[in-house]
């Protein structure tokens, strides 16, 4: 094959991927507007059935469903609408974690929950630790993915709570979340901690001085 016929063979297959991937985007693009995923988790949450919630957090004395009890009542409704469920999570260099939970379907279309972070403190059992935390994230993410409430709502009930104690590692924890301002420390307050622990901020006085400070 002469010089000339490998260049004109070279430009004819640039030309065919070039024609691919076009293709690809298109199908892509079509795919992210059907709307059979948003549909199926539709009817998916028409049939979900009651979560009991047949758990009790000590301090707050409110019921909650754990994740078991979710995934147990939802993945079926999901699979017989035509919906998968993952679940996934990373462990980054600096310590940081981070759970996404995900919903699919047959087609590759998908719905995330988006990636929620969360660092482990140090001292006490690093491994259950992070295995509660890690628990925690994937409840909430695929609580707040699906639209379901899984818990009491127990805001009135935390300030009923008379045990004053609190963990040095939740302190230290809200007090770093409050050094980036009223925003970061509500977010913190409202996702990354358990009942428990936003008891313990509340019982303890540390979230009223923490809101003080920051002229809340």
């Amino acid at each position: 094959m002469s010089d000339s016929e490998i260049l004109v063979h070279e430009l004819e297959q640039l030309e065919t991927e070039s024609k691919a991937k076009k293709s690809r985007k298109t199908k892509e693009t079509v795919s992210s507007k059907d709307p059979s995923l948003l549909g199926a988790l539709i009817k998916a949450q028409s049939e979900f059935p009651p979560i009991p919630k047949n758990h009790t957090n000590p301090f707050t004395k409110s019921k909650y469903a754990d994740l078991s009890d979710i995934i147990s009542a939802v993945r079926p409704v999901l699979n017989k609408n035509g919906l998968g469920l993952e679940q996934h999570i990373v462990s980054e260099e600096n310590g940081e974690l981070l759970v996404e939970t995900v919903i699919y379907n047959d087609k590759g279309e998908s719905r995330s929950s988006g990636l929620l972070s969360f660092s482990i403190g140090q001292g006490g059992n690093q491994f259950q630790t992070k295995g509660t935390a890690l628990t925690y994230a994937r409840r909430y993410t695929l609580c707040a993915l699906l639209g379901i409430v899984a818990d009491d709502d127990s805001d009135g009930e935390l300030k009923q709570v008379k045990d004053t104690h609190i963990d040095p590692a939740v302190k230290a924890k809200a007090e770093k979340a409050a050094q980036s301002g009223m925003s970061a420390y509500q977010a913190f307050y409202k996702t990354m901690l358990t009942n428990d622990e936003r008891a313990q901020l509340i019982n303890s006085g540390v979230h009223d001085e923490i809101k003080k400070k920051l002229g809340a």
